[in-house]
């Protein structure tokens, strides 16, 4: 028989063993980084459940404790030390959507220029999101502006409307307003399109673009008069321009300037527009007319508007321009007078639809 000595000496042995080897529960061969390897492969971890009251009772928890809540927003909660979190509370299901609005592709920062590196994201709105997640895209080379390329950021949608965000960046061979066209596969459902970005700003239904000039009489009365050129000289506010489409004027003399649509996109735009000029009972409706690139069109009805303050023209254009598979519509304004030695000029850009 094993003396008491010896019977004490092999449960001291055995009680170290326990203490430093690896538990299994479901398995003879625990992992050996783990403390306890739980294996099954149809059973999980039941971890402790309560309210939160029940958690928020809990006396000088210890960093780390995970418990599962119940109630209010129920989920999976740890102690950081100081404060109780909730883990990320995805969904497992895959995302789905039903539709990207390909028009109202923005992007930020929204203009490049050429052999500059550009770095920044292009947003795609979306609708009829399931709040599942998705994973990164592959890459996507720009056309029109060569040079620029975009990814898909995996995320997690959310339940309706949202926004896609991919990374863009690469170095853009040409500066905006020449634009840059991202060619978008079927996503998450949602079928193919056109993103074009680059131009400037994307506005908002009822956002404005606006601008004011006080330009000396001498210099707008000059013969060649060219709004857009003499603000870019002189470092001043960049005459009003969205979708490759720009509000300028240029002087006709010392009594009248000629309002005008300047396409500075890098391709032919068709454009359908009416102007009006209640003051002198004038107007001008123009369908799908056709400005080349680099080209401007007079939208006015005799190509001839008042500077002179008591005959000044309030000038209304509302302008409707084909982007991607959709149209938007703009309401263009200008409204200049004489006020002492100065032509003074507004012009405005505002989205209607």
């Amino acid at each position: 028989m094993f003396s008491k000595s010896i019977l004490a000496t092999c449960l001291l042995v055995l009680a170290t063993t326990m203490i430093y080897a690896q538990v299994g529960i479901g398995t003879i061969t625990p992992n050996s980084k783990a403390i306890l390897d739980l294996t099954s492969s149809n059973k999980g971890l039941l971890i402790p459940r309560m309210t939160a009251s029940q958690r928020t009772s809990i006396t000088s928890p210890a960093t780390g404790l995970f418990v599962y809540q119940t109630d209010q927003v129920s989920g999976f909660y740890y102690y950081t030390g100081t404060e109780w979190k909730q883990l990320a509370n995805v969904t497992s299901t895959a995302g789905s959507i039903t539709s990207l609005d390909y028009a109202n592709a923005k992007l930020e920062p929204t203009t490049y220029t050429i052999n500059t590196p550009y770095t920044g994201v292009l947003k795609i709105p979306y609708s009829g999101g399931n709040g599942g997640s998705y994973a990164n895209g592959s890459t996507i080379n720009s056309t029109g502006v060569a040079g620029l390329s975009a990814s898909l950021q995996g995320g997690t949608l959310n339940y309706g409307t949202g926004v896609l965000v991919y990374n863009v960046s690469g170095t853009p061979a040409a500066s905006s307003p020449a634009t840059a066209s991202f060619a978008i596969p079927s996503t998450l459902g949602a079928a193919t399109g056109t993103a074009v970005v680059g131009s400037g700003s994307v506005l908002n239904i009822g956002e404005a673009i606006t601008a004011s000039y006080a330009i000396p009489r001498t210099t707008a009365e000059a013969n060649g008069f060219n709004l857009s050129s003499h603000a870019t000289l002189n470092n001043l506010t960049r005459v009003p321009e969205i979708d490759g489409l720009q509000a300028n004027l240029v002087g006709n003399g010392n009594s009248y300037y000629i309002p005008q649509i300047k396409n500075t996109s890098s391709s032919q735009q068709t454009i359908t527009y009416q102007t009006s000029a209640p003051s002198v009972n004038q107007y001008k409706t123009a369908i799908n007319t056709a400005i080349a690139s680099g080209a401007s069109v007079n939208i006015d009805s005799d190509s001839n508007v008042w500077w002179t303050t008591s005959n000044a023209e309030i000038i209304t254009t509302n302008v409707q321009v084909p982007v991607g598979n959709t149209y938007r519509w703009y309401e263009f304004k200008w409204w200049c007078m004489e006020v002492g030695t100065s032509k003074v000029i507004f012009i405005s850009v505002v989205r209607n639809l």
